[in-house]
């Protein structure tokens, strides 16, 4: 492990500023990692990491899990702070090289979740998580959903990003050629304990005020709701998704 103990330099703080905007992350392929969890799970994954920048204690701290040399830059907590995007980030900040868009391998026993133009950061990171617990092998998302190098969907997916591959693009042109199941979250679906779910297939879930877009709809071959015994209007997006990923996956090991 290499640890520089000067003070990072302006270009420095100048870069990790920048990573906030989704603009300077596409122009330069990096996003930054906020966080002891997230960077600790960073630095197991296979992403190519330029930087850590921390404070002393925190290099201390991480030194243990590290596998790799690693440029690390050490500065006080204040500092680091008043670089980040996120208002309690425990004194470390990683640089990472951003991954490629690339499709991933769908095979017969695939399973995705699809998520259909999801704006806010913190649903996303959450779908990622639900996505790594049930062990989904990827995720698909509409080039209308946030970015998943915000620093809010790292955040909420708490490590999962580094083990659930996202892809974006045209859902209607994906999914007009995916051949198999693809079951749709809706309001108008028949009752989820009531259906059948397929072993293998795909999961659309939409947007959080909209739903899955009319757009999309033709392409569902299964419709789904989960049941409302209370007053509540809606449910959480990632939270609708968790429910019915835990049915999904409990019927198919039967």
């Amino acid at each position: 492990m290499s640890i520089h103990l000067a003070t990072i330099t302006r270009h420095q703080r100048n870069q990790v500023r920048a990573l906030r905007k989704k603009k300077n992350r596409r122009e330069q392929g990096l996003f930054i990692v906020e966080g002891f969890k997230s960077v600790q799970e960073l630095l197991k994954s296979d992403y190519s990491i330029v930087e850590v920048i921390m404070t002393s204690s925190m290099a201390k701290k991480l030194k243990k899990t590290m596998r790799r040399v690693i440029p690390i830059a050490v500065t006080d907590k204040t500092t680091i702070s008043s670089i980040g995007s996120l208002a309690q980030n425990e004194g470390v900040i990683a640089i990472a090289q951003c991954k490629k868009n690339v499709q991933p391998v769908i095979t017969t026993t695939s399973r995705l979740l699809i998520a259909d133009n999801i704006q806010n950061p913190s649903n996303l990171g959450a779908l990622m998580r639900i996505a790594d617990w049930y062990g989904i092998e990827a995720m698909i998302a509409s080039s209308t959903s946030v970015d998943c190098y915000n620093s809010k969907v790292i955040q909420a997916s708490m490590g999962s990003f580094t083990r659930v591959p996202i892809y974006y693009t045209s859902l209607g042109k994906f999914l007009k050629k995916l051949k198999m199941t693809i079951v749709g979250a809706t309001l108008s679906g028949h009752k989820l304990h009531e259906q059948q779910l397929p072993r293998q297939g795909a999961l659309v879930v939409g947007n959080e005020s909209q739903g899955i877009s009319s757009s999309i709809e033709p392409y569902l071959t299964q419709k789904v709701t989960i049941p409302r015994y209370g007053q509540a209007q809606s449910l959480n997006v990632a939270v609708a998704a968790g429910i019915i990923c835990d049915y999904w996956l409990k019927k198919s090991a039967q």
